[in-house]
């Protein structure tokens, strides 16, 4: 392949974006590519707050009356105006056949007043709204075409390239030193993207790389590359069945808790490219992140206790009582199940593998048909997320409560939090649904993943966004590389 021209990207992503038409973009590559060819009302910070973008600025009154007065002067891509009327088109769009409906399911009504003044009407305080609306692009349809306002626009698309151009005319353009062109070139292979990596036919790679060759490229940098790691908010976790009685007693999921070695994981199974959690939120959530609450360190011996304590002693065979783990036939998956099914067998719980295939996986977990299992939640975003893992409504396969757990004071907390208007006392209830949930151990926390950028040096000013989005490429800029 011929060499790259500077201030082109060739972006190496190891899934291919379904569909990226924002109405309809479900998977996460799909999403990232959004945010740099659309614009939205509010985007995500660095630091995982909210600031305006084709907003100026906006005002709640008592998280039900939403309204944002736009920049002046906005336009499609196109050239056509972006007014309030747009984006209220744009909006309603949302609330008929796309998977981001939900985001929009209390707003009662969205209308303009004027050309730059947009108001939204909820039917009861929604204080998280507006971290749903980063997801919620302003775009127009031109018969097939959709048309955005964002910094870069597509040129081709075919089913493994998507090429995109930087839009030089954008309310946001991207300077003359940043990436003119950006190509999103699906390659599913690991080691394929290694060697096109280090081959010169690749440029950017955004925790798109196996943990392993990652590791290598840290500890021997080839000449030309550079890796940007940080801090990020996609968590790692196992889940208790509730309605197994023996994960149901607190003791045991205490042990287990005690029995697992998180930090000889983090070290050596994801060779640190992640940090320790104490729960779901990661410390980037700033407003929310309650960092005092109960931990569990490794801890064989006080395991083996607590599992006496609860009624479970060795018996015959050393055994105390059979547990399953379900897992998938995913590469990292499996491994972290053979590690927690070995320290659960070293205190004496017969752990069994439960291999299944990704699809049958999830359609098992949401029936209940699992003892543990281990999952992640993936571009958290607000604490609102507590309600949908935890609350007792959300048991699935209503919601995402797989383990059916209840507790009528978590809920309460939780009813509480997602209604309160008052941001101080807000912050009080999640604090303390946090806490009770640290106690209780619906969940076992693993640890947050670490999002690293592998790029040429080159590449100056890499900002890296926790939630591991894409607009880290429009925020670079080019300077000379290593002679």
């Amino acid at each position: 392949m011929p060499a790259i021209p500077k201030g082109t990207a060739v972006m190496l992503v190891e899934q291919q974006p379904r569909n990226i038409d924002p109405l309809h973009a479900a998977d996460a590559v799909s999403q990232k590519i959004d945010n740099l060819l659309h614009a939205s009302l509010v985007r995500a910070t660095p630091s995982m707050g909210l600031e305006p973008y084709l907003a100026e600025s906006w005002k709640v009154r008592g998280y039900r009356d939403f309204s944002f007065t736009l920049r002046e002067g906005l336009r499609f891509h196109d050239g056509s105006p972006l007014d309030a009327a747009a984006v209220v088109r744009a909006l309603e769009l949302y609330r008929g056949d796309s998977p981001h409906a939900i985001a929009l399911k209390h707003v009662r009504r969205i209308w303009a007043e004027g050309a730059r003044h947009v108001r939204l009407e909820t039917d009861s305080p929604q204080p998280f709204l507006l971290h749903d609306f980063p997801l919620l692009k302003i775009f127009k349809r031109d018969g097939a075409r959709i048309v955005g306002a964002g910094r870069y626009k597509v040129v081709s698309e075919k089913p493994d390239e998507i090429r995109a151009v930087a839009v030089d005319g954008a309310f946001d353009a991207v300077p003359a030193d940043g990436f003119r062109e950006i190509v999103f070139r699906h390659v599913a292979d690991d080691t394929t993207r290694y060697q096109r990596l280090v081959r010169g036919d690749g440029n950017v790679l955004l925790s798109a790389l196996s943990l392993t060759k990652t590791d290598y490229l840290r500890k021997n940098p080839p000449r030309g590359l550079a890796i940007v790691d940080a801090a990020g908010v996609n968590y790692s976790y196992l889940a208790f069945n509730f309605r197994n009685p023996r994960l149901a007693n607190l003791k045991v999921r205490q042990a287990i808790a005690h029995a697992i070695d998180v930090d000889d994981v983090i070290e050596h199974r994801i060779r640190g490219f992640g940090r320790r959690a104490s729960g779901i939120l990661a410390p980037a959530h700033r407003d929310y992140y309650e960092p005092d609450v109960e931990s569990y360190a490794y801890d064989a011996a006080k395991a083996e206790r607590l599992l006496d304590e609860a009624g479970y002693p060795r018996r015959e065979g050393g055994w105390r009582f059979p547990l399953f783990f379900k897992t998938t036939t995913d590469k990292f998956g499996n491994e972290l199940a053979r590690i927690v099914v070995n320290e659960l067998r070293h205190v004496g719980i017969d752990a069994r593998l439960d291999i299944v295939e990704p699809g049958t996986f999830f359609a098992q977990v949401n029936a209940g048909n699992f003892d543990m299992f281990h999952s992640r939640w993936i571009g958290v975003n607000s604490p609102a997320i507590y309600f949908r893992a935890f609350h007792s409504s959300q048991a699935a396969p209503k919601g995402m409560n797989r383990g059916a757990y209840s507790s009528p004071e978590l809920d309460r907390l939780l009813e509480l939090g997602m209604n309160e208007v008052d941001d101080a006392r807000r912050k009080g209830y999640f604090s303390k649904a946090q806490k009770l949930v640290a106690r209780e151990l619906p969940y076992v926390s693993l640890f947050h993943w670490n999002n690293t950028f592998i790029g040429t040096d080159e590449m100056k000013h890499i900002v890296m966004y926790p939630n591991g989005d894409y607009r880290t490429l429009a925020d670079v800029r080019l300077g000379s590389a290593t002679p």
